[in-house]
């Protein structure tokens, strides 16, 4: 606890530039069971692995999404009507729906604790709380449908698989490396 109380102390921006690799190295994940190998001397995933990723990849960046913007509300909510606090009038932005915004800021607050707990050690991180943006994506997916039309809904869902897979696959690395060196390397 010593070596973080001086870390953040002492060093703040080396501190924050470090927990943002290490968020990158930890929403690697997301794409984690694409590689080619599972690690680097073990074996190599098979192709039902890699379409299997495929398939899931969107739905748990939906859901992590999702979470992000779940969190932010039930914060941002919460600060708001702080003073319905002192008129016992408090409520969550949905009641229905409180025990999904609870989850969301569950999963927000797990995956800083391990970023930062664990500075990215690898990619795998993730894996370990995928479970929660999975649902989160599944639950965001059906909200797509009965919102929107079959047709509509259809070209939404198919377009969103394809823009995130290009995005996890491809451009991950780069957008990480451009939001580096434009923004974060001169703090």
């Amino acid at each position: 606890m010593k070596i973080w109380k001086y870390f953040i102390l002492n060093e703040p921006i080396n501190f924050l530039k470090r927990s943002y690799w290490s968020a990158r190295l930890y929403f690697k994940g997301l794409s984690f069971f694409t590689n080619t190998k599972y690690e680097a001397n073990h074996m190599i995933n098979s192709n039902i692995i890699k379409l299997a990723a495929l398939i899931t990849c969107p739905l748990l960046f939906l859901g992590v999404l999702s979470a992000f913007s779940k969190s932010f509300k039930l914060i941002s909510f919460s600060i708001i009507n702080l003073t319905n606090i002192a008129n016992r009038s408090f409520s969550l932005p949905i009641e229905k729906q409180s025990s999904i915004y609870i989850c969301s800021f569950l999963f927000t607050l797990t995956s800083l604790f391990l970023i930062i707990i664990t500075y990215g050690e690898n990619s795998r991180m993730f894996l370990s709380v995928s479970v929660i943006p999975y649902l989160l994506g599944v639950l965001k997916i059906n909200d797509i449908i009965i919102n929107n039309s079959i047709k509509k809904s259809t070209l939404i869902l198919v377009s969103l698989f394809f823009i995130i897979n290009i995005f996890c696959l491809i451009l991950y690395d780069k957008f990480f490396s451009l939001v580096y060196n434009n923004f974060i390397k001169f703090i």
